[in-house]
């Protein structure tokens, strides 16, 4: 298959936009984080209800220092997994914007992008039972759960991280027979 060169340049002009999208996703992504933990750690909003997860409580649970520093950074885990997925993207978008469309650091962060989206699927599995678990131990009487959490929740994103995985393994193989290939074109080349 021959590619053109108006084909390559409309992929690096995506990349820039994708670059320059997912930048600005990661700045708000930032900044959403950032204001959160500051009304948690003030101790919520005067006259809303808190709602983590499944979970959903008043104001007065985020009294005590433990039930904001659980709230807090049950907030910045799965907002540092998400962060660093769109990181993973970015980079990804940076390299179609020079150009390198098949590249050993483009299969290494798809890669990695996968395992980021198995931890999030586990992280999701993990959240109503440490939840459950940290409000029983805490006595909030107030705690209600607005539903039962699914049975397949966190699924999603445990297959498409696999999905991930494999395709970064796919292009680690074309990268490997473009590699051979070149190698074997400049062998032909020198025997010539």
């Amino acid at each position: 298959m021959s590619v053109t060169t108006g084909q390559v340049q409309k992929i690096m002009r995506g990349g820039v936009w994708g670059r320059n999208i997912t930048s600005c996703v990661i700045g708000l992504a930032v900044v959403g984080l950032v204001v959160t933990c500051i009304f948690i750690a003030m101790g919520g909003v005067a006259g809303q209800t808190v709602s983590l997860g499944p979970y959903t409580f008043p104001r007065a649970a985020l009294e005590a220092w433990p039930a904001r520093i659980y709230v807090a950074s049950t907030m910045m885990t799965f907002g540092a997994m998400a962060i660093a997925s769109l990181f993973l993207i970015r980079g990804v978008f940076a390299d179609l914007a020079r150009g390198n469309i098949f590249c050993a650091a483009n299969v290494r962060r798809i890669r990695n992008l996968g395992w980021v989206a198995i931890a999030i699927g586990v992280f999701n599995w993990l959240l109503p039972l440490t939840n459950a678990a940290y409000f029983m131990l805490a006595g909030d009487a107030d705690v209600t759960t607005r539903a039962e959490p699914p049975l397949f929740l966190g699924l999603g994103q445990i297959v498409s991280g696999g999905l991930y995985i494999l395709l970064s393994w796919i292009m680690e193989v074309g990268l490997g027979v473009r590699e051979d290939a070149d190698e074997l074109r400049r062998d032909a080349e020198l025997v010539i």
